[in-house]
């Protein structure tokens, strides 16, 4: 199955995070992660596709809030003007992959660090997601619209008697009421800005999640341990006996929101034929 894309709810500079970056957090992945050594994989190891003119590929689908959230996040990131409508133009979206990500992980797992980390994220009970794709947005242009509208009013205010003295009309002594006149006119303020935003920025990860498991030493064969995704450990035994010998085991499995089980309720679109997801 197709890994699953997540929408970030922040854009994040292009070194924040990369292919093959191990995490706790999929909305926020350069928490905590641990980054491979350089030389874990290749650039032959990576697919790249890009995609022009973004924003039309967004206003041909029904994801139109999808693209009213890009469109927020940009302008949170590069403006603080209160606005009333953006959008995007000349959007370049560049997507990178890892082609074989089960075979990079178990690379990745024969570092010392890396099984260290992962070690760590056992004993703490933590879920892992290894990045194995990520979508950015190039030199994004914006456009947003300011409509301000302001309305004045003035009133005028005439005696009975001077209304009726202007007329030849004569009015009887008395209680008389006054008469009045009202002006009101708007004002119509429209502002049109347009910036681009330099640079990549990254907007959404594809993950696939980690499963870390220990093992009695006996319960795992030769074979396993040389794939490089078990791994041998001691840990202490109970009551003071001497160290125990187990197997650390880290298997690639999919990743998708729509289990539920630690990302909460979430939201998807569909774009060329690929889904993506925002968690709310």
């Amino acid at each position: 199955m197709p890994n699953a894309t997540l929408i970030l709810n922040q854009l994040l500079p292009l070194d924040t995070i990369g292919l093959g970056y191990l995490t706790l957090y999929p909305q926020d992945p350069a928490q905590d992660a641990y980054q491979p050594e350089p030389g874990s994989f290749t650039d032959g190891d990576i697919v790249t596709q890009r995609l022009e003119e973004f924003s039309h590929i967004l206003d041909r689908t029904t994801s139109s809030r999808l693209h009213a959230f890009l469109s927020s996040a940009i302008h949170s990131a590069y403006s603080k003007k209160n606005v009333s409508g953006t959008d995007i133009s000349s959007a370049l979206c560049i997507t990178r992959q890892l082609r074989n990500s089960e075979e990079l992980f178990q690379e990745i797992c024969k570092l010392p660090t890396a099984r260290r980390w992962l070690e760590r994220a056992l004993r703490r009970r933590q879920q892992v997601y290894l990045v194995v794709g990520i979508k950015t947005l190039t030199d994004a242009r914006i456009k947003q619209e300011k409509s301000r509208a302001r309305e004045a009013e003035a009133a005028i205010q005439v005696p009975t008697t001077l209304a009726a003295a202007a007329g030849g009309v004569v009015l009887p002594l008395g209680d008389v009421l006054d008469v009045g006149a009202g002006l009101s006119r708007q004002k119509q303020n429209d502002e049109k800005i347009s910036f681009v935003a330099p640079g990549e920025q990254i907007f959404a990860v594809q993950y696939r999640k980690i499963q870390v498991a220990r093992f009695a030493s006996r319960e795992i064969d030769k074979a396993s341990l040389e794939l490089g995704n078990s791994w041998k450990i001691y840990v202490e035994a109970r009551g003071g006996e001497e160290a125990a010998e187990e197997v650390v085991d880290a298997k690639v499995c999919e990743y998708s929101p729509k289990a539920g089980e630690d990302s909460g309720p979430f939201e998807s679109f569909v774009v060329e034929d690929e889904e993506l997801y925002y968690l709310l």
